[in-house]
């Protein structure tokens, strides 16, 4: 997991290269040369008109076209921009942020293995499409993931954290970190007070509970690796 691409903001000259949608094409998204669209707020419109200029009053909204560099499929993103002051080397300067808050489709911010039940992944594709703009509501949708998961491990239905537990007793090395999971989950259900940050790092955990109870398909590898044995490497 890449998390520095998800930081909830970037420069407007500097896309993160997201990565495509389509996670088995491997590519990276940059933005569509000319796509850009600023829709100054209310409030910003009205200082500019009637106050000296300066460039913290200057802030509205986004939307960009954003492309995959390797298999040209097209993405939407809309957010807010602003100006935000900047150090440099010499100086400070303003620099003009853009901070997204929504992409259509959305970004897959881990990797989910290809035999994933489908419900779990939608769950999980949920949580994806609100991280930017409610991580609260996210937290929410990888509760519902897990939920899924224990459905799909033929746990039997109950509160979470009793599911959980008896999953633990045959799965020591990816039950505690559902469990962390689970609690996140919690506060975006009840409380919604959950930050970025920490979803993300949910995120990784869950991320590498699924490797471990869906893992790639080695059949190939292992048909490769026998027939190299078998001819002595030949």
């Amino acid at each position: 997991m890449k998390k520095h691409l998800f930081r909830t903001y970037h420069s407007q000259g500097k896309a993160p290269g997201w990565p495509c949608t389509r996670m088995e094409c491997g590519g990276s998204l940059d933005a569509v040369e000319g796509s850009l669209r600023h829709e100054g707020a209310y409030d910003s419109v009205q200082a500019m008109d009637y106050q000296s200029y300066h460039p913290e009053m200057e802030y509205g909204r986004y939307v960009m076209a954003l492309r995959c560099t390797r298999c040209d499929d097209r993405v939407v993103v809309a957010g807010a921009y602003g100006n935000e002051e900047v150090e440099l080397p010499d100086r400070f300067e303003h620099e003009e942020m853009l901070y997204p808050k929504f992409f259509f489709p959305a970004l897959p911010i881990i990797e989910v293995p290809s035999t994933c039940p489908p419900g779990v992944r939608n769950a999980l594709t949920q949580a994806f499409s609100a991280y930017w703009s409610s991580p609260g509501n996210a937290a929410n949708s990888m509760r519902i993931a897990l939920e899924r998961l224990m459905d799909e491990q033929d746990i039997a239905p109950g509160k979470l954290h009793h599911r959980i537990g008896i999953f633990d007793r045959s799965h020591p090395e990816t039950g505690e970190f559902l469990e962390a999971a689970k609690w996140v989950g919690n506060v975006g259900s009840h409380e919604g007070e959950v930050t970025h940050e920490r979803v993300l790092d949910v995120l990784e955990l869950v991320e590498h509970a699924l490797e471990v109870l869906y893992p790639k398909d080695t059949t190939r590898l292992r048909d490769t690796a026998r027939a190299i044995i078998a001819a002595k490497g030949k």
